[in-house]
């Protein structure tokens, strides 16, 4: 069953707002989009390993 309301989704870190959309052939589905998992490879982290960042949400 989905509700046609746009889904809040409560973590440790905060909360992380979805969206209702549509499919090409009209099913509705949620979607949960620009979560951030990790740190931008730019500067002195270019070409290292990765690492999870630890980031408070607020909606």
């Amino acid at each position: 069953m989905y509700l046609e309301i746009d889904p809040i989704v409560t973590l440790p870190n905060g909360q992380i707002i979805g969206h209702v959309l549509t499919s090409p052939d009209n099913t509705l589905y949620y979607a949960f989009q620009e979560i951030p998992y990790a740190s931008p490879p730019v500067g002195n982290l270019r070409f290292k390993v990765n690492f999870l960042i630890i980031i408070t949400l607020d909606i």
